[in-house]
């Protein structure tokens, strides 16, 4: 199954899942709406899940399903089938126990998700229906999901924790605290090990999908790894919780009152993941 370009036509950044089963499925469509609904039941527009035809150019011995999910102007085409993944690396160097792996790795059918549309949304709106349509694939039968463009590989087990249940009455939905506070934030974003220009750099993937710059820092060792991952962590609940984005010459100081500058990148830079932008951090 082809992959979407980095850079969709319809102005947003690129959304795109894989979700993995063990075995061809039978996806109830009423079902699958009827779980979106729920998730956010006070938010009006109704889901609605509608077939496609097959593609007449099957691979010899392939099935294939498509349909899409909409919601308001967004819409997730799914194309289903009866094969793994081509991209199995993604697994591999997902961020998960060996044991996890090895059972996504085992995957028989494996379906795509591609977002379009929605571009008046706000962009967490998108990548939220998004998960929306995988965490419900992940209740007819999914094993697990991976972000394409994030590289983020999720069992469906932590799915069903998250979605499988709506919350009580006087409890905040996950989608709330992901759309607020950015919770949990590994539905989120990732911390990756990146080269640019021959130097290697720690760097957040995914703040862009929050409308938010990603965050760069220069490698220097293992030790200063573990407090920038920290850091990056701290940065990114707050600029969710306040609802603001760090500018170029902004300082911030922590808790051992240490001062940390944003700066912009050369103009030559360019991260290996989609972004709205990426500030440079360092310390004062």
């Amino acid at each position: 199954m082809p992959h979407s370009d980095d850079q969709p036509s319809d102005g947003g950044l690129p959304i795109e899942f894989e979700v993995y089963f063990s075995n061809f499925p039978k996806i109830d469509y009423a079902r699958l709406a009827q779980f979106i609904d729920q998730c956010e039941p006070d938010a009006g527009e109704k889901a609605d899940v509608a077939p496609v035809e097959n593609d007449d150019t099957n691979e010899p011995g392939v099935r294939i399903v498509g349909f899409v999910v909409s919601l308001g102007d967004m819409n997730v085409g799914v194309v289903m089938q009866s094969a793994p993944t081509p991209n199995m690396e993604l697994i591999r160097l997902g961020a998960v126990t060996d044991e996890v792996k090895q059972v996504l790795v085992a995957h028989q059918a494996c379906a795509v998700l591609s977002l379009v549309g929605g571009e008046d949304e706000a962009p967490i709106e998108r990548l939220l229906f998004a998960y929306k349509v995988a965490a419900g694939l992940c209740l007819q039968g999914a094993i697990g999901v991976g972000n394409v463009h994030t590289e983020r590989v999720l069992p469906a087990e932590m799915l069903h924790e998250l979605f499988g249940m709506p919350p009580a009455n006087d409890e905040q939905s996950v989608w709330e605290s992901l759309r607020i506070y950015g919770e949990p934030p590994q539905l989120l974003m990732s911390i990756e090990l990146i080269e640019i220009k021959n130097r290697q750099y720690l760097a957040t993937c995914g703040l862009g999908y929050c409308d938010l710059p990603d965050l760069a820092w220069a490698f220097t060792n293992d030790d200063e790894a573990n407090n920038v991952i920290e850091l990056f962590n701290n940065c990114f609940a707050h600029m969710m919780e306040q609802n603001i984005a760090f500018q170029a010459g902004e300082t911030i100081e922590d808790d051992n009152e240490k001062t940390y500058r944003f700066d912009d990148p050369p103009d030559d830079w360019e991260l290996p993941f989609p972004s709205e932008g990426v500030l440079v951090m360092t310390t004062l």
